[in-house]
């Protein structure tokens, strides 16, 4: 291929199951007509056209064989180093192999063992290299990560090299969360009156990180624990790193669970009213499922802190 040519690329992702024979026939009707109307449209206009499959059972090898009937070349994406065995008879894997004697590349993706993740990768790997994507695909949400709805998703959003994005971003300085727990599965939690919503809300302590070091960010949440609930915190733990509202505010705030609490409180800010409850963690769930009544960053600490001690979900 002369290097001043373009290349139409077409990738592919879909079912292994393909349904009934009428519908693998209506399947295999529209897949031979788009590839020979994309064919067609590639000699037009003197590019050459190429292909990518990962080769697996259904969709991926009906791609593979139809593409090579045309003429058109197909160039294989292997997820992953121990691919052969994730076939599972004699018959597919026999398929597998004559399909990629047929490739004129191989692309081998850096992974030993085949996981969900794997062939997610996979699948992003082809959408990133490819022009045109063809689906083949119920409509559905996928049963499992990497599943063809998660590859029609990343290809909906994926943003062309050559597009220029301008977005505004708010920057925010680092913070600290504390979720204070006392005796017998209990937390403390403030309410505050929120000036922005206009109502009260439960939130826990916390506050800007004027040090972002580790030993800065745990003296800030200590002190943020005590001028806001008048506790300090005999056991102070990292539970959480997260992003607040990534979207469209650059914050990163810094989740710490508080125990062995004892009255040591410093002096309050000025003009700060805070309302402390005592809640089981199962009241302060609870809370979160009632409209407005929580803070968002205050019910994710909780539901985390839920988790990694009760086993919820």
């Amino acid at each position: 291929m002369s290097m001043d040519r373009s290349t139409l690329r077409i990738g592919v992702s879909g079912h292994q199951q393909l349904g009934d024979e009428a519908t693998l026939t209506f399947v295999c009707e529209n897949l031979r007509e788009l590839l020979t109307t994309y064919q067609q449209q590639a000699r037009q206009h003197e590019w050459d056209i190429l292909a990518y499959s990962s080769l697996a059972i259904g969709a991926d090898q009906l791609f593979a064989r139809t593409a090579i009937e045309l003429g058109i070349p197909v160039e294989a994406v292997i997820p992953c180093s121990n691919y052969e065995e994730t076939f599972s008879s004699a018959d597919t894997r026999s398929e597998y192999h004559r399909l990629l004697d047929y490739c004129r590349q191989v692309h081998q993706l850096s992974v030993e063992i085949c996981l969900e993740e794997t062939y997610l990768n996979a699948g992003h790997w082809i959408v990133d290299h490819s022009d045109l994507l063809i689906l083949i695909w119920d409509g559905r949400p996928p049963k499992s990560k990497g599943g063809t709805g998660d590859i029609a998703s990343y290809a909906r959003l994926r943003l062309p090299n050559s597009e220029e994005i301008v977005r505004d971003i708010v920057e925010r300085p680092e913070s600290v969360l504390v979720l204070p727990t006392g005796q017998d599965q209990t937390v403390l939690m403030a309410e505050e009156y929120d000036l922005g919503a206009g109502i009260w809300q439960l939130k826990l302590p916390g506050g800007r990180a004027i040090d972002p070091t580790p030993d800065g960010l745990r003296a800030q949440a200590e002190k943020e624990l005590r001028e806001e609930l008048g506790y300090r915190a005999g056991k102070l733990e990292k539970l959480l790193d997260f992003y607040s509202h990534p979207g469209y505010i650059a914050h990163k705030v810094h989740l710490f669970v508080a125990q062995d609490l004892e009255w040591d409180p410093l002096e309050m800010e000025d003009q700060e009213e805070v309302r402390v409850h005592t809640l089981t963690l199962d009241e302060a769930l609870a809370a979160t499922r009632i409209d407005y009544r929580c803070d968002p960053e205050a019910a994710l600490a909780l539901w985390s802190f839920a988790g990694r001690t009760l086993g919820r979900k």
